[in-house]
């Protein structure tokens, strides 16, 4: 499963979700429904870290309406990391404003270039967006971060198709399904390549 980020340390952004077919949408938490709230807003914490945890609270509940204002808030005390801004950018994505995304993704890597998935996100991104060399080039440095990212061999699979070289897409895929075997969307697309192979 994937997940918010939810501390300092750890980072597992909804977009990590990276098993659908190549040119499917992205599952993530932005495409649920918002569910009913029962909560309301607690307005007697202050600080951006208070913020960033009720912001991630409301995130993994579905409720991206109050995640997004909180995570925003969150920046505006001056907290400046790069979890809120990739969650951010998730919630950009999800609802239709990749633009936005793109740059908030950039600005989590631009505070901290060594976090993995952030490459991980905004090479997706621009995979979706078809922006090809783009694309290759964050997934590949999300990789170098991360060498045993499953999910990351699976897109990079899913890119070097689309650009027509089934050897490093088939070398890709077949990394994957050695990381986690039990993906049956890369085995689709592992078929796929070895048919257009010949």
């Amino acid at each position: 499963g994937s997940g918010v980020a939810r501390s300092w340390n750890r980072m597992d952004p909804w977009d990590k979700m990276i098993r659908e077919p190549c040119k499917g949408q992205m599952a993530g938490f932005g495409e649920q429904k918002e569910k009913k709230k029962s909560q309301r807003l607690n307005t007697s914490q202050s600080g951006g870290e208070a913020l960033y945890k009720e912001a991630v609270n409301f995130h993994m509940q579905g409720d991206i309406k109050n995640a997004e204002n909180l995570y925003r808030q969150a920046i505006k005390t001056g907290l400046l990391h790069e979890a809120i801004f990739s969650n951010l950018g998730v919630i950009c994505k999800n609802s239709g404003r990749p633009k936005e995304a793109i740059a908030l993704y950039k600005k989590a890597i631009e505070i901290n270039p060594n976090e993995p998935n952030s490459h991980a996100n905004l090479g997706n991104l621009l995979k979706e967006l078809g922006n090809l060399d783009q694309a290759l080039a964050a997934t590949l440095k999300s990789l170098e971060l991360k060498p045993n990212n499953p999910d990351a061999y699976y897109n990079l699979g899913c890119i070097y198709t689309e650009l027509g070289n089934l050897d490093q897409a088939l070398a890709s895929t077949l990394k994957s399904l050695e990381l986690k075997p039990d993906n049956p969307t890369a085995h689709m697309n592992l078929g796929g390549i070895y048919k257009e192979l010949g």
